[in-house]
């Protein structure tokens, strides 16, 4: 591949199946503690996505940018045609 492309590449996260035991999950309802305020817009509960564990997905701190403690909660308000995201909403939790 081309060096030049190479150059511009940024680490990432890629998420896979695991049949390990696992804080890091998409639906179902996060794991959180009894002090968490659910997210709302307009008035209206959002939906849970979906959370990442960072202790597990960032142990090794291949990610300096991203945290090693802490969950990342992803919550969604609403859909437009064709499962677009309209708006989304991103809880980082820490302490956990």
């Amino acid at each position: 591949m081309n060096e030049k492309v190479l150059a511009l590449g940024e680490k990432c996260l890629r998420l896979v199946t695991s049949n390990k035991s696992t804080s890091s999950f998409l639906g179902g309802k996060p794991l959180v503690g009894g002090q968490f305020e659910w997210p709302r817009k307009n008035d209206k509960p959002l939906g849970f996505i979906g959370q990442l564990d960072l202790k597990e997905i960032n142990s090794e701190k291949e990610i300096d940018w991203l945290p090693q403690v802490g969950r990342l909660l992803f919550f969604i308000a609403e859909f437009i045609p064709f499962g677009i995201i309209y708006y989304w909403y991103l809880k980082p939790v820490y302490g956990i």
